[in-house]
């Protein structure tokens, strides 16, 4: 067999970063100018990858991230995350300018009737989609039988039940 083989990768990309670099790397060599757009950009992964992908990207090379949120209140999380701020006098100041600043885009989608057009727009022209999701705690089960069985498993103390570890 003559195809590359995971085991035979140098031990310097064999960790997520590393591969998450040389990918990076890749694309914004093979475009002028990329444009990223990263779901649930204000969660903990989101914060984490949009200001990772800052990171790698050196100032030659042109990169518009597109931050992706549902409402205000996340929005003006990620905008705290992202830009820091001071407190004068009971006031929040921003340190930063999202947009400006940081090159970063903010697109607000909320979960309502038009959120296939805001999606749309929040996606239009975008070369790479970074889709993170929240992670909840809570589920609805499929079917009656899944129901019953879930059910059973939480009063036994399975997986999702009260201060059981994930």
């Amino acid at each position: 067999n003559s195809q590359p083989h995971w085991k035979d990768t140098p031990a310097a990309l064999k960790t997520a970063a590393d591969m998450k670099a040389l990918l990076l790397s890749a694309l914004l060599l093979s475009a002028d100018a990329l444009v990223v757009a990263v779901t649930h950009a204000a969660g903990r992964m989101g914060v984490s990858v949009i200001g990772q992908l800052r990171e790698q990207v050196s100032p030659s090379q042109t990169l518009q991230l597109r931050a992706v949120v549902r409402n205000e209140e996340e929005a003006s999380r990620l905008r705290l995350d992202m830009c820091g701020a001071v407190l004068r006098n009971g006031t929040l100041f921003p340190l930063l300018d999202l947009q400006k600043d940081l090159h970063i885009e903010l697109c607000v989608v909320p979960d309502d009737a038009d959120e296939q057009q805001a999606l749309g727009k929040a996606f239009e022209g975008v070369d790479v989609a970074v889709l993170l999701s929240a992670a909840h705690a809570d589920f609805i089960s499929a079917t009656p039988a899944a129901a019953k069985r879930d059910e059973a498993l939480l009063s036994a103390g399975g997986p999702g039940a009260a201060g059981h570890a994930n």
